[in-house]
């Protein structure tokens, strides 16, 4: 991983200031490098927070999402509230979008598009915006399609990432 050291033509002394500062560079690398990893962990751990919370709603699983909620997460759904803690999450989100269960007649699928997460320096915590496009399909003069913004912020807590907050 680096460059081989040259102690041909340098004294002891610089040779040792030579390591040194080569291995110092090499250590500043692998630093960035863990961070730059840690980054792009964070980038997919909270891209799959916001398309398994998606998946809950589609398959009228409101606990589920409601899990992927930190403790004091909170969640702002139109039209019905602003919920915080898991219990209070999951009767709202049953109460918003699947008041009579799972429905085998029905299609209703929650899209998220073009997310755009930013994770914090120390790769802790992160913000994401998308896109979302919401689908209602049972055939009848109950179908909708919808289309809004999704803005959500995450954080690593007890080595997994969870949802704090999310507004829809």
């Amino acid at each position: 991983i680096g460059k081989a050291l040259d102690f041909s033509t340098s004294s002891p002394a610089q040779n040792t200031a030579l390591a040194w500062k080569q291995g110092s560079d090499m250590q500043t690398t692998l630093a960035r490098a863990e961070a730059q990893a840690q980054q792009a962990l964070a980038v997919d751990a909270v891209e799959n927070l916001i398309n398994a919370y998606a998946y809950y709603l589609d398959e009228c699983m409101p606990l589920a999402a409601a899990r992927l909620f930190a403790e004091t997460g909170s969640n702002q759904i139109p039209g019905i509230g602003l919920y915080t803690g898991e219990l209070r999450i999951a009767q709202a989100l049953q109460m918003a979008y699947c008041p009579a269960g799972r429905q085998e007649s029905v299609l209703t699928l929650h899209h998220v598009l073009q997310p755009v997460v930013t994770v914090s320096a120390d790769g802790q915590s992160a913000t994401i915006v998308s896109r979302l496009w919401q689908i209602h399909v049972a055939g009848t003069e109950e179908d909708y399609y919808l289309l809004g913004q999704l803005d959500a912020g995450a954080v690593m807590e007890n080595g997994q990432w969870q949802l704090v907050t999310l507004n829809t």
